[in-house]
């Protein structure tokens, strides 16, 4: 080795050995700390900066998978409003809808509507047949609610149970009713006898979507008029 290159590096050991790294100049290490106690101060300080930057980059990415999946969610519901739609609209198109038409009516009221004391009776025959215009419905069971002013036969059946029935198919039921009749008074006319009766028609069945239904349909039967018939639009059970 050249003497140039000997002597510098002598001199720089022998400074070395010469040195206490621990108590450089006016640090002391008692009061400063030695060169280890430093180091895990300075490995602490970039931990921390280290671990910072970690958890804020995972709380970006789960803020980033929070709005992803928001956004899923959303765009699920809204296929599943467009699915039930298309599903409600396709369950309307071949809803069955009960019709009820009047077949034969006879009605008569018996008995003196003259003097203090009177006693009348109104009787009525009626034919309804009931059908549906769709393709098909099943499971159908038709309950028939009466009012109080009207009495019927004991062996009048009220709760009918029907398979199934196809487009136009007709069914048709007779009802005989009797009750007490009231009196209209009029100025100057002679008082006559009136009645008024009301049938309920409940209809519960399913569609050829297997869904199930349910239809109202109101008969108002009268001395003064013809007889109504009101029917309600059928509503899904479910669907």
């Amino acid at each position: 080795m050249p003497v140039g290159k000997v002597f510098p590096n002598l001199f720089l050991t022998q400074i070395l050995k010469s040195m206490n790294i621990n108590n450089f100049g006016p640090f002391n290490s008692d009061t400063w700390g030695n060169v280890s106690d430093w180091t895990m101060v300075v490995v602490t300080f970039f931990t921390f900066i280290y671990l910072v930057r970690t958890f804020s980059a995972q709380r970006r990415s789960i803020t980033i998978q929070d709005e992803t999946l928001r956004l899923q969610i959303e765009s699920q519901k809204i296929q599943f409003d467009q699915l039930s739609l298309e599903k409600l609209k396709h369950a309307n198109e071949v809803m069955p809808k009960f019709v009820v038409e009047k077949g034969n009516y006879q009605f008569e009221i018996d008995g003196s509507v003259d003097g203090p004391q009177y006693l009348h009776v109104f009787w009525f025959n009626l034919t309804l047949h009931i059908y549906h215009q769709s393709v098909y419905a099943s499971d159908i069971t038709l309950t028939i609610h009466k009012d109080h002013n009207t009495i019927y036969p004991k062996d009048t059946k009220m709760i009918y149970e029907i398979s199934d029935m196809v487009a136009e198919e007709k069914k048709t039921y007779n009802f005989f009713g009797q009750g007490q009749a009231g009196i209209i008074v009029q100025n100057d006319q002679p008082r006559k006898g009136y009645f008024q009766s009301n049938l309920t028609f409940v209809l519960t069945y399913r569609d050829q979507l297997k869904n199930q239904l349910t239809q109202e349909i109101e008969i108002i039967i009268g001395s003064e008029f013809d007889v109504l018939i009101n029917s309600n639009r059928p509503r899904f059970s479910t669907i």
